[in-house]
């Protein structure tokens, strides 16, 4: 999970992350998509914006 999150936070280079975080590319393009789909699947739960009025 945090290193998913590294990846959110610096940028599109997944080797980078992967190497800092010492596994292969392969896997963790496999843990970001594992990642993704669970905060995609919660996040209506915990993440709340604002509502403005115009």
């Amino acid at each position: 999970v945090l290193s998913v999150l590294h990846f959110l936070a610096s940028g599109p280079f997944q080797t980078t992350v992967a190497i800092a975080s010492v596994m292969s590319q392969p896997m963790f393009s496999n843990v970001l998509s594992r990642v993704l789909s669970a905060l995609l699947k919660h996040m209506r739960s915990y993440i709340v914006f604002p509502q403005v009025e115009d």
